[in-house]
């Protein structure tokens, strides 16, 4: 029994030693392959960000989307660009619409004027709602994203909200 013992001690320490062996030769090969060129508090470069068709993004601004009662989440992003056109994309996750009814994304501004951007869609026929829109004009001063239920597509004026979003510049955009 003592020589079992004494053979499980050798064989532990053995291992050990080959294992201390293995870190001592691991450790000064990586100290080779650290790389010291790196600086990682750098400052960043702001990129200049272009679209295709539109030109330079003059401003970006996003928020997330609240709905009423917690029925949903989303989120909301506009773009400006130097020919003067706004486009902004809605990701909305929230209930479908009743038969009958659909969702209408509009803007509205602090003096309390009103854009209607148009109708949000669902292509798989479940939550996920999305709507691109595109305006020949700038829309930096709508900050109010407001997402209602319409029986009409082509209302006038706003509906029953169903959930907004307060668009605004992101603090540190690269």
């Amino acid at each position: 029994m003592a020589s079992r013992a004494a053979g499980y001690c050798y064989s532990t320490r053995m291992k050990r030693t080959a294992l201390l062996l293995f870190w001592c030769l691991l450790l000064p090969a990586c100290k080779n392959a650290v790389r010291s060129d790196i600086n990682l508090t750098a400052p960043q470069v702001q990129q200049e960000r272009r679209d295709t068709v539109h030109g330079k993004e003059i401003w970006l601004a996003i928020a997330p989307l609240e709905t009423a009662a917690q029925i949903g989440n989303g989120n909301v992003h506009a773009h400006y660009f130097e020919d003067g056109t706004t486009i902004l994309v809605l990701q909305a996750n929230v209930s479908l619409a009743p038969s009958g009814e659909t969702y209408v994304a509009w803007l509205r501004n602090t003096s309390g004027a009103i854009v209607r951007l148009g109708a949000v869609q669902t292509v798989a026929k479940d939550a996920r709602h999305h709507g691109n829109f595109e305006e020949k004009r700038d829309l930096r001063g709508y900050r109010e994203l407001l997402l209602t239920l319409e029986t009409n597509a082509a209302a006038e004026t706003p509906g029953l909200v169903q959930a907004t979003a307060v668009l605004q510049e992101p603090k540190n955009r690269l």
